[in-house]
């Protein structure tokens, strides 16, 4: 789970690529993972995708992120746990 404070510096800038990497190695993303990235309506999850895509990795977006899936069904599951 990458959340949006991890991924800018104080100043809410981009960190490095390099940074970036090393974050991704740390939370235990491979570089032969595949990624998904979502957030409550895609924005942020915008972001994510392309820095993700261009530190090479196999990624895809869900553009409807959490504001659709909560909407789709109430039997979809839901991780509420915050890490």
């Amino acid at each position: 789970n990458i959340t949006w404070l991890n991924i800018v510096d104080e100043n809410q800038k981009l960190k490095s690529a390099g940074e970036l990497q090393e974050y991704f190695f740390s939370e235990g993303i491979n570089k032969d993972d595949k990624v998904i990235t979502y957030c409550h309506v895609g924005l942020r999850a915008t972001v994510l995708y392309t820095i993700s895509k261009s530190l090479g990795y196999d990624t895809k977006m869900y553009d409807g992120s959490y504001n659709e899936w909560d909407r789709l069904d109430e039997s979809y599951p839901v991780d509420k746990t915050f890490k």
